[in-house]
C-alpha cells in the first residue's frame, strides 16, 4: 500500500486470528500498536485508532488509522513504514506500507521504456556548457523546444536576463517554477524548432546554456512511468523499484503479514522486500529468520513439500503451513510462546516461559518443554516430557494401526509432573510415571487401550473418564480413579468375568441332570406318579392307593337339587342298583357348600338321585363332591 507524505487520514486492513484455533476473532478491542518508518526504532502509538469492519459479513477484519508519524524525511522519495499491531486475544499481525512524496524529485536518470524513447541525464544538464552526445538514442519530443542563448544573469524580479541552471538543492526542495529561469518574452531566441522522434544525433552546442520543455511534454513524461503496466517482462530487474512495486500489485509482498518458505523451490536471499515474498519465497529458516528480524514479522508460511530445522531459537512466533504436507526437526532450539501448524514433528524443543502450541500436527517422536498444549493432533512416535510441568494433549489420536499404542514417556528422573490427555481416541500407553520424586498425576479421557508399563510405580495418580481396555503390567502401582459411569461398567465387567460364569456353570450342570433324568420320568410322553413309597414305607403307599381307589370324585348334575336330594354324575359312580352308595359319605370342594359333608340315606340306580342327610342348603348346579 502507498501513501503520501503527509496524510493521515488512510486506514490500512488485518485479519484477527485466535493464537490456539486460526479462526476469525470479532469483537476485539484494546490494541497495542508499534510503529518503524525507514529503520527508525520502534515506537508505540499514542492513541491507535482500530475500528472493526463488520463482525457479520466481514468476521475478523479490522482497521487501522495511520495517523501517527506518517511524514517522511527531507531528501527522501519513498520510505517503507511498519506496523506491529498485537491484543491479547489474537495472533500479532504485521503490516508495512510504503511512505512516498508526491512530486517529482532529483536523482541521477528519469527513464521512459521503450515505447517512451528518451532518457534525460540531469547530471550532465547540470553543466550547461557541456556537450551532450546522444548519438543512437531515439527520442521522442512531443512538443515545441525553444532554444535559448546567451549568457546574461536573471534579474530578481525575471524581466531580463537568461535562466540559471536550477541547483541541485532547487531540484530536491521541488521549487522549480519555469518563470523563475526564463523569460521567452526577454530573452533572445535562438530557434524554435517543432521535433518529433530522431535517431543518431548529439546536441553540441557551445555557450549552450539551457534546454526546455513545455509543461506538457513534462506531464507527458511523468504519466508515461507512472501509467506505465507493470509487468515480469519490463519490471524484473533485482532490487529494483519496479520489480517491488510489481511485486506489491500482483502478490502483495508478505502477503498474510508473513515471510515465505519454500524449501523445494524457493531461492535464497535477505533483501527486504525482495526475498521471502509470496513470490519469491526464501528456501531456508536462516533467509527467514533474517528478513523476520528485519522486518519485524513473527509469522511464517510454509508451502508443501517444504522441510525446516530449527537452528537458533524460535520463539514468539507462528509457523503456518499451507497445507499439511511439510515437516519439521525442532533441532533441541527453544520455542517459547510458539505456534506450529500443520506440520509432520519430530526432535527435542525447549523453553524457558510461555506455553507453545502444536496444531493439527502428526507428533513423531518428540522430547517437548513443560506448558506444551498439542491440539487436534495425531500421535504416531513416543512423546517424552523433557522437564516437570504441566502437559496437555486435546482431541488428539493414535497414529499407529492395529493393537500397537504410541508412548508417552515420562522419564527415568522427571519428578512430579502432570500429564492432561482429553477427548483422546486409540491406544496409549504411559512409561516411567512415578519414576522421579514428588506426586504424578495424569488424567486420561475418551476410548480405547490403556497400557501401564513395568516401569510406572506407586507415588502414581491417574484419573481415567471413558470406555478403556486396560492392561496394567505395573501390578496395580499406579492408583487409578473412575468416574461414576466408568466405575459401573467396570464393575458390571467384573461380575461378568467371575460371579456370572459361576453362576451359569452351576446352572448348566443342574440343567444337565435334570436333562438326564426327566426322560427316565416319564411314561408316553407324560410324567409316572406312581409312588412306591410313602416316607420309606411301601405299606403306607399301598394303603394311600387302596384310600385312593375307593374315593370318587361326584358332580351335582341339572335338575332341581334339594338340601337332601340331587341328580349326581361322576366317574365310577355306575352301578345301576338301589341303595348301593347307601352310608357313603360325600364332602364337597366347591360352591357354596364347599368343606362340608353328609351322608347318603338312599341312591337311585336308574335316576342317580342320591338322598342325603340335610345340607345348610342346596348344592348348586356342577358343584363337586369326593365320595368316601
Amino acid at each position: 500500500m502507498r501513501i503520501p507524505s503527509g496524510v493521515t487520514d488512510q486506514f490500512i486492513y488485518f485479519v484477527a486470528l485466535d493464537p490456539v484455533t486460526g479462526d476469525r476473532e470479532t469483537g476485539l478491542t484494546t490494541f497495542t500498536v508499534y510503529r518503524s518508518r525507514n529503520g527508525a526504532a520502534a515506537a508505540a502509538f499514542t492513541t491507535p485508532t482500530v475500528n472493526e469492519t463488520d463482525a457479520t459479513n466481514m468476521p475478523g477484519v479490522y482497521e487501522l488509522l495511520l495517523d501517527e508519524d506518517m511524514t517522511i524525511a527531507a531528501g527522501n522519495d519513498s520510505e517503507a513504514m511498519s506496523f506491529h499491531i498485537t491484543q491479547a486475544s489474537m495472533l500479532p499481525v504485521t503490516r508495512e506500507i510504503e511512505v512516498y512524496r508526491i512530486k517529482l524529485t532529483a536523482g541521477n536518470t528519469l527513464d521512459v521504456t521503450a515505447t517512451g524513447g528518451g532518457g534525460i541525464d540531469w547530471a550532465n544538464v547540470e553543466n550547461p556548457t557541456t556537450a551532450l552526445d546522444l548519438s543512437g538514442t531515439d527520442i521522442q519530443l512531443v512538443d515545441t523546444v525553444t532554444t535559448y542563448t546567451g549568457n546574461t544573469p536573471q534579474t530578481a524580479d525575471h524581466t531580463a536576463g537568461i535562466a540559471d541552471v536550477p541547483t541541485v538543492a532547487e531540484f530536491n526542495a521541488r521549487t522549480l517554477v519555469a518563470a523563475s529561469y526564463f523569460d521567452p518574452a526577454a530573452d533572445a531566441v535562438a530557434t524554435v524548432t517543432t521535433l518529433t522522434n530522431k535517431t543518431g544525433f548529439s546536441l553540441v552546442s557551445t555557450g549552450l546554456d539551457l534546454v526546455l520543455v513545455s509543461s506538457t511534454f513534462v506531464a507527458a513524461l511523468i504519466a508515461g512511468v507512472w501509467d506505465r503496466v507493470l509487468t515480469g517482462a519490463t519490471h524484473n530487474i533485482a532490487t529494483s523499484a519496479g520489480r517491488r512495486l510489481r511485486g506489491i500489485q500482483e502478490f502483495q509482498g508478505y502477503e498474510g503479514g508473513a515471510i515465505w518458505i519454500d524449501t523445494v523451490n524457493g531461492t535464497a536471499g535477505t533483501t527486504d522486500f525482495e526475498n521471502g515474498t509470496v513470490e519469491n519465497p526464501v528456501d531456508s529458516i536462516a533467509d527467514a529468520n533474517t528478513l523476520a528480524a528485519s522486518l519485524g514479522i513473527a509469522v511464517f508460511k510454509i508451502l508443501p513439500g517444504s522441510s525446516l530445522t530449527f537452528a537458533a531459537s524460535q520463539t514468539n512466533q507462528a509457523f503456518m503451513g499451507v497445507d499439511h504436507n511439510w515437516t519439521l526437526a525442532l533441532g533441541g532450539q527453544s520455542i517459547d510462546g510458539t505456534s506450529i501448524i500443520g506440520a509432520t514433528v519430530s526432535g527435542i524443543a525447549t523453553n524457558t516461559a510461555g506455553a507453545q502450541f502444536f496444531m493439527d500436527c502428526m507428533m513423531g517422536a518428540v522430547t517437548l518443554p513443560g506448558d506444551t498444549h498439542v491440539l487436534r493432533s495425531g500421535i504416531s512416535g513416543t512423546q517424552t516430557l523433557g522437564e516437570a510441568g504441566d502437559y496437555f494433549y486435546d482431541a488428539c489420536h493414535s497414529g499407529i494401526a492395529g493393537t500397537s499404542t504410541p508412548v508417552w514417556d515420562f522419564g527415568a528422573a522427571l519428578n512430579a509432573s502432570n500429564l492432561n490427555v482429553r477427548h483422546y481416541s486409540g491406544g496409549i500407553e504411559i512409561a516411567n510415571m512415578g519414576a522421579g520424586t514428588g506426586t504424578y498425576n495424569m488424567s486420561l479421557e475418551g476410548h480405547g487401550q490403556l497400557v501401564i508399563a513395568a516401569s510406572c510405580s506407586a507415588t502414581s495418580n491417574l484419573s481415567r473418564r471413558g470406555a478403556w481396555k486396560v492392561t496394567d503390567n505395573a501390578g496395580g502401582a499406579v492408583t487409578q480413579t473412575l468416574d461414576d459411569n466408568t466405575q459401573n461398567i467396570a464393575d458390571v465387567l467384573v461380575d461378568t468375568g467371575t460371579t456370572i460364569p459361576g453362576t451359569i456353570t452351576t446352572l448348566q450342570s443342574d440343567t444337565d441332570d435334570i436333562q438326564t433324568r426327566l426322560p427316565a420320568a416319564l411314561v408316553s410322553g407324560k410324567m409316572d406318579s406312581d409312588m412306591t413309597a410313602i416316607s420309606g414305607d411301601t405299606t403306607a403307599a399301598d394303603r394311600l392307593e387302596a384310600v385312593m381307589d375307593a374315593t370318587f370324585i361326584g358332580q351335582v348334575n341339572a335338575g332341581t337339587p334339594t338340601t337332601t336330594a340331587f341328580i349326581v354324575d361322576g366317574t365310577g359312580l355306575v352301578d345301576a342298583t338301589d341303595d348301593h352308595y347307601k352310608g357313603r359319605l360325600i364332602t364337597f370342594t366347591t360352591g357354596a357348600l364347599a368343606g362340608q359333608q353328609t351322608d347318603v340315606t338312599a341312591s337311585d340306580g336308574t335316576t342317580k338321585i342320591f338322598t342325603v342327610t340335610a345340607l345348610t342348603e342346596a348344592p348348586a348346579d356342577n358343584d363337586f363332591f369326593n365320595m368316601t
